[in-house]
């Protein structure tokens, strides 16, 4: 099935690490094909780590909207709470070692490297 688009509902749901590894794979694949990848997903660690927009909706309507680096700075965390998500823990780590938005594990690692030096 090679469709210009994909969407994947809550493709992490119940997966372990390997399958999580398999998922973002398997986006990352078609993203390189050149296909729109759409996931619908509360996992937010996958979120910021598989795309480059990140959209939250509440009730229907675009709350967020931005590369994760926004979506997930701390200035939006009360829209994510409001919608019932929670930031990645990359973000809240990078927020309280005062390393600006870092939504994702190499993002806080390149912030630490750039503060050492």
């Amino acid at each position: 099935m090679r469709t210009p688009i994909l969407v994947l509902d809550e493709p992490t749901t119940g997966q372990d690490a390997r399958g999580v590894a398999r998922v973002r794979a398997v986006v990352a694949a078609a993203a390189a094909e050149g296909r729109t990848v759409i996931a619908i997903t509360h996992a937010m660690e996958f979120a910021a780590e598989s795309f480059e927009r990140v959209v939250v909706m509440r009730d229907g309507r675009v709350v967020l909207d931005g590369a994760p680096d926004v979506v997930f700075a701390e200035a939006a965390w009360l829209e994510l709470r409001a919608s019932f998500l929670e930031p990645p823990a990359a973000a809240v780590a990078g927020a309280r070692l005062g390393l600006g938005s870092t939504p994702t594990a190499a993002a806080v690692v390149a912030a630490l490297g750039r503060s050492r030096g």
